[in-house]
């Protein structure tokens, strides 16, 4: 009879224990989803500038692309590091 009644009253803490652990779990994500809703659209913005390659010094050469070697600045916002890149114009 001994067992049976401690059996039960461990049953009971460890229920009151994990009802307060879903208790205090779901408090905090109520104090943290506005701040996490509030930072949402700072993660949507784009980061990426001229991504279409439409701004910059382009040079029409007449053969419809310009060759843009490391260290050149002529497409806005991008760095050629090494290596060349072929500006098309237009197809």
């Amino acid at each position: 009879m001994i067992r049976k009644f401690s059996s039960s009253i461990v049953a009971v803490a460890l229920r009151y224990l994990f009802q307060k652990r879903i208790a205090l779990s779901i408090f905090v994500c109520m104090l943290l989803s506005p701040a996490l809703a509030m930072a949402a659209p700072i993660y949507g913005q784009n980061i990426v500038l001229n991504g279409g390659f439409e701004s910059g010094d382009y040079i029409d050469n007449g053969r419809g692309f310009m060759e843009l070697g490391a260290g050149t600045s002529y497409l806005d916002n991008w760095t050629i590091t090494s290596g060349s890149v072929d500006w098309i114009e237009g197809y």
